[in-house]
C-alpha cells in the first residue's frame, strides 16, 4: 500500500532483554509506544505504525482475558526513546486511539493466544517525518517464507536485569525452525511451537523479549527496505529462551481489508458540490465536480498530451473508468 516504508533515516546496527539502546527514534521511525490512561500513562506494550493512521500490536495487549478494553483507554506515542510518558523528548507525536480491531478468533490465555494480533486506527494521522515512518508490509504476499538462520530486528522497552528498561532497545535475533524450536523450549511453551499462526525467535548473548515488549514488531531486511514479519506474542518473563511471534503474513487479508474499510469510511466524498447541472449542457463551475478525472495520453511525437476520457476519482490512488 506504501512505496515509502521501512527506511530508517537512523543507523540501527544491530526486547529486549539486554538490548542495545536505541539512541535515535529515526533508528526505528515505526515504532509505537502504547500507554494505559487508566494506569496514570503507564507504558504496557509495543507496536508498529504501518500506515499514516494503522498500527499492529498483540491482542492481548487490549484484552484482559475475559473482555476486550475499549480503544479510548489507550494513547499511542511516537519517536519515543523513553519509557515514561511525562519525559520530553523532541519530534514526539501523540495520538488519541479510535478503534482497536482484534482477530475474530483471537484465544487468549484460555487458547494458548492463538491469533494474537491487534490492528489500532488512530483518531488523527500522524505526520511523516525523519522519526515517525511507517515499517512495510507484504501486502503482495510474494516474499519467501523465513529460513533457519535469518536474522529480523525487534525493538522494544524490555526489562534489564531486575527492572524495566527506561530506554528502548533492540536486538537482532534469530529465525528458529519450528521441530528445532519445540526441542529446546520449557514445556510450559512447547504448546505455542503447534500453533500455525506463530513461529519461533532465538536468542543471541542473552538478548530476547521481555515484559514491556509485547505487541512490538519483529522487521526483517529486503531490497535495502525493512518488512514487518512478527508481532511478539509469547516469551518467558524470567528465562532467555526462545520466544514466539505472531506470524504477521498469515493476516495480512484480514488487516487489508479493515484498513480499506477505514480509509473509505474516514475520509469525506461526494461533498463540496456547488449547486449546478449538466443536464441541460450547462457548464459547472471549477471544482464544481472534485472527484472528475480527466484522463489524457502523450501523442507518440513531441511532449503534447490528448484529453482522451474521463474517469472518478474513488479513493487517494484509484480512479473508476470505463475504458
Amino acid at each position: 500500500m506504501l512505496t515509502v516504508c521501512g527506511r530508517p533515516t537512523g543507523k540501527p546496527t544491530a526486547l529486549v532483554r539486554g538490548g542495545e539502546k536505541v539512541t535515535s527514534a529515526a533508528d526505528f521511525p515505526w515504532h509505537v509506544t502504547i500507554y494505559d490512561r487508566t494506569r496514570r500513562m503507564e507504558q504496557i506494550c509495543g507496536g508498529s505504525l504501518i500506515t499514516p493512521k494503522f498500527f499492529v500490536s498483540a491482542a492481548h495487549c487490549f484484552h484482559d482475558d475475559k473482555k476486550a478494553q475499549p480503544a479510548s483507554r489507550f494513547v499511542a506515542v511516537f519517536a519515543k526513546t523513553k519509557r515514561t510518558a511525562t519525559i520530553s523528548e523532541p519530534n514526539t507525536q501523540q495520538r488519541t486511539v479510535k478503534s482497536i480491531h482484534l482477530h475474530e478468533q483471537y484465544g487468549a490465555r484460555k487458547l494458548h493466544f492463538a491469533n494474537d494480533i491487534a490492528l489500532a486506527e488512530l483518531v488523527e494521522e500522524v505526520e511523516m517525518t525523519a522519526w515517525t515512518l511507517p515499517v512495510c508490509v507484504d501486502w503482495a504476499l510474494d516474499h519467501p517464507e523465513l529460513s533457519l538462520g535469518e536474522k529480523g530486528m525487534v525493538v522494544g522497552f524490555g526489562s534489564v536485569p531486575g527492572q524495566p528498561s527506561e530506554d528502548l532497545r533492540y536486538a537482532l535475533l534469530p529465525y528458529i525452525p519450528k521441530d528445532t524450536c519445540r526441542k529446546n523450549v520449557p514445556n510450559v511453551l512447547a504448546i505455542f511451537s503447534e500453533q500455525s499462526d506463530k513461529f519461533c525467535v532465538g536468542y543471541v548473548d542473552g538478548k530476547t523479549v521481555s515484559t514491556g515488549d509485547s505487541g512490538g514488531g519483529m522487521s526483517f531486511p529486503s531490497e535495502r527496505q525493512w518488512f514487518l514479519r512478527g508481532v511478539v506474542s509469547v516469551g518467558s518473563p524470567k528465562d532467555t529462551t526462545y520466544s514466539f511471534y505472531t506470524n504477521v503474513t498469515a493476516f495480512v487479508p484480514w488487516m487489508s481489508g479493515i484498513i480499506r474499510q477505514g480509509e473509505v469510511s474516514g475520509r469525506r466524498c461526494g461533498v463540496d458540490v456547488d449547486d449546478v447541472s449538466v443536464v441541460d449542457g450547462n457548464r459547472p463551475e471549477n471544482n464544481g465536480f472534485p472527484w472528475e478525472v480527466d484522463i489524457y495520453i502523450k501523442k507518440t511525437s513531441g511532449t503534447l498530451f490528448q484529453r482522451s476520457w474521463t474517469g472518478v476519482l474513488i479513493s487517494p490512488n484509484l480512479v473508476l473508468t470505463g475504458k
